[in-house]
């Protein structure tokens, strides 16, 4: 099994990751808004969750296995009371 810890500070420590985010999420953005999706699954949210970025869904399910990640989630929807009631955080693996 993969150490998410390590893995949540390594994630967390590359610089370019910002800038792929960002043209990572207005890709998304896009294909979502083509084809009306109401009802999301994000599979690991990361060190920033879709919800930031969009909020025209019904619900948005976020499966997040690394600990850091998932109480980041947790923590920034506690600021967001307005998506409380259509996002839920797991912090689970998504196994098959």
């Amino acid at each position: 099994m993969r150490n998410l810890t390590k893995y949540a500070e390594d994630y967390t420590s590359q610089p370019f990751d910002d800038i792929h985010l960002k043209f990572r999420r207005l890709k998304l953005i896009e294909k979502i808004r083509e084809q009306k999706h109401e009802n999301i699954l994000e599979i690991s949210c990361g060190k920033r969750p879709f919800f930031q970025d969009f909020t025209d869904f019904k619900k948005l399910m976020i499966v997040e296995p690394t600990r850091a990640f998932y109480d980041n989630a947790t923590e920034l929807l506690s600021k967001n009371p307005d998506l409380q009631s259509k996002v839920f955080v797991f912090n689970d693996y998504l196994l098959s």
